[in-house]
């Protein structure tokens, strides 16, 4: 999942800087101005060309529909005035708007060809610069829609007829992308062949910010490889360079991947070191996603050398972080997708104010041919009236399904929130369990090598248990639908009730409580989520032994006929009344049946949401000081399905 969102976010950073690398003029042009001066113009006329152009370009980023709109207009002007460049221009410019929309990847890919086409047709270096641009552009949309095949070859062109002219810079920038066209597809050699191309083309030119830039994409590469040796050489080199040019950001951004390759090489020293640097400069200047980061890094550190609580303490501190910044990020893109819309509703007003530009001139040229006409005139008029009602109510109609859009967004959001938390609230029961065989393991002298073994075998793996849960809050958090997502494969339910058996031992000891496990079957295969599986059993099983007291015993018992597959729970606490069976899994209500033992209200929440995930159901029989049965039971075809 991790790679996955990573690759997506490179294609998107690429595609948005070939795209931007198109832009001839600045975004803050006058569009009122150029409006007007677009009126004042002959129709058919090359200055009246280049104020669409303009136009085009300066609409790009906010109202990718106005762009559209005016790219075609030179689109038809430049047929008109039979202008190879403008045509090339008009191609690129409305390519561009079609990309940054995003619902035509082909329409723009098909301009892109067609200036591609209208570039070979010409000679002499300008046009084989436009074409460059062209295959730049063409080699974009293709790793947009991730056609690795199409974007390299694209790219190889480009390679290919900027080593025949002298261009070294923008040689060096080709290399580059077919570089992440080939980390992308996992293809590291040839990946540090063509950065270090680009890195020597760079040093002869000496520019430094550039051969910076790209030193710091093959370090990331060597650490994606395994290669943190020289990974390390390449961004203490950067260090350097950038200390003799006295570049204070480039110093910090390589605290980040010194401190990752050091960790990963178990040079603790220099890891923490890099991490503590990293994080004195984000706290002093406010940097959020560079805070993050260290608190990521020293939680790993601390993990590695079994300091449990500050690895836990930074771990907090980066969920904290994390969490913060995903909350900037959505406030960001609600506040970019309201001025976008404010920027829509512009346009659309100049685009009514075209209209009734050209209405009122059509009337007037009406009514100065003839007042004989004049009955035909206001029907014409009565008719664009009833049109522009039917417009303003489909307008209305989109605004409103804009407004419950935003409204479910918002929904999801929260959803998405509340399912983080309880997926956290997951993360305890192993904490627990490391708390205890912690403690266990201080009492070294009464332990045999044996059990010291076990107790060791056990913290592993609650701390794998640990990891998968926050693998399972980054999936979460990127999911777009609010129901949970599934993993359906084979795996032996016998097996994980025995080995939650063996988890929660520990603290059953510790309690002088007794587990049992009863089945007549040696083994069980299903297919499931054994993710959802074992949090289910871990729910259960911690809260029979918690409410049970000392001297009793909790029993797990397993069972299948033709229909159903179950599994249940039996303790001997206080038991559960009649009132308190009907709210036991509703979200938030907590629960006291002893003195000494409280609920946080969400486990029996969550457990029942996993079990209905995957189509089974949850059953609860009690009597106040008869002890609880917890029985979950699924369709043996469901099980068998996956659904």
């Amino acid at each position: 999942m991790k790679m996955k969102m990573a690759r997506k976010y490179h294609i998107r950073t690429i595609v948005c800087f070939l795209f931007s690398s198109l832009s001839l003029y600045a975004t803050d042009i006058n569009r009122d101005s150029l409006i007007r001066e677009l009126k004042a113009t002959p129709e058919k006329s090359e200055l009246r060309a280049r104020i669409l152009q303009q136009l085009s370009e300066s609409y790009r980023e906010d109202a990718p529909d106005e762009s559209i709109f005016y790219g075609e207009e030179l689109l038809h002007l430049a047929n008109t005035l039979d202008a190879p460049e403008l045509l090339y221009l008009g191609h690129m410019s409305t390519g561009v708007a079609y990309a940054i929309k995003g619902s035509a990847p082909e329409i723009a890919l098909q301009h892109f060809i067609d200036a591609l086409d209208i570039a070979k047709s010409k000679t002499g270096k300008d046009w084989e610069l436009r074409q460059v641009k062209s295959r730049i552009n063409i080699c974009g949309v293709h790793w947009q829609l991730e056609n690795m095949g199409p974007a390299m070859d694209y790219a190889y062109q480009n390679v290919a007829q900027l080593r025949a002219m002298d261009e070294p810079l923008t040689l060096a920038d080709a290399y580059r992308t077919v570089a992440l066209l080939h980390r992308s597809s996992k293809q590291y050699d040839s990946t540090f062949f063509y950065l270090n191309e680009a890195i020597d083309i760079y040093e002869k030119l000496e520019d430094y910010h550039r051969k910076a830039s790209t030193l710091i994409t093959l370090s990331t590469a060597y650490q994606q490889t395994g290669l943190y040796e020289q990974a390390l050489q390449i961004l203490h080199q950067v260090q350097e360079h950038a200390r003799i040019h006295q570049d204070s950001t480039m110093i910090r951004d390589t605290y980040t991947g010194l401190a990752q390759a050091y960790l990963q090489l178990n040079r603790l020293d220099s890891a923490e070191y890099y991490a503590r640097s990293l994080l004195a400069i984000a706290r002093q200047k406010g940097l959020l996603p560079e805070l993050s980061e260290s608190y990521k890094v020293l939680s790993g550190l601390f993990s590695s050398i079994n300091q449990a609580d500050s690895a836990l303490y930074y771990y907090r501190l980066y969920a904290e972080s994390r969490e913060q910044l995903i909350s900037d990020e959505k406030a960001r893109v609600i506040q970019e997708m309201d001025s976008k819309y404010q920027a829509r509703e512009s346009a659309r007003e100049n685009r009514q104010l075209r209209e009734q530009y050209a209405l009122v001139n059509f009337r007037n040229t009406l009514l100065l041919i003839s007042s004989l006409l004049f009955l035909f005139l206001v029907a014409v008029i009565a008719f664009f009236y009833r049109r522009e009602r039917k417009r303003k109510a489909e307008l209305e109609k989109l605004n409103e399904e804009a407004a419950n859009s935003h409204s479910w967004l918002l929904t999801l959001m929260s959803e998405k929130k509340h399912m983080v938390n309880l997926i956290a609230h997951d993360i305890r029961n192993p904490l627990s369990l490391i708390q205890f065989n912690t403690h266990a393991l201080g009492q070294a002298e009464t332990l045999d090598e044996k059990e010291r073994k076990q107790i060791l075998a056990e913290i592993e793996q609650a701390t794998a248990d640990i990891d998968r849960a926050s693998l399972k809050i980054m999936e979460i958090e990127n999911k777009t639908e609010s129901r949970i997502h599934l993993q359906n494969v084979s795996f032996d339910l016998i097996r994980v009730l025995k080995e939650s058996i063996g988890e929660f031992s520990p603290f059953a000891r510790s309690k002088s409580i007794s587990l049992q496990f009863k089945t007549d079957q040696g083994h069980s295969f299903i297919t499931g989520d054994p993710f959802l599986f074992r949090h289910i059993i871990a729910n259960l099983l911690s809260n029979a032994i918690k409410y049970s007291p000392p001297h009793k015993a909790v029993e797990l018992s397993f069972f299948l006929n033709e229909k159903i597959a179950a599994f249940s729970v039996k303790d001997q606490g206080p038991g559960l009344s009649q009132q308190d069976q009907q709210q036991l899994f509703q979200r938030g209500k907590v629960f006291q049946p002893s003195t000494t033992e409280s609920s946080r209200g969400e486990g029996l929440y969550l457990t029942r949401r996993y079990v209905e995930a995957m189509g089974g159901k949850i059953t609860v029989e009690s009597s106040p000081g008869q002890g609880a049965l917890f029985t979950v039971s699924f369709p043996i075809e469901s099980l068998k399905t996956g659904e």
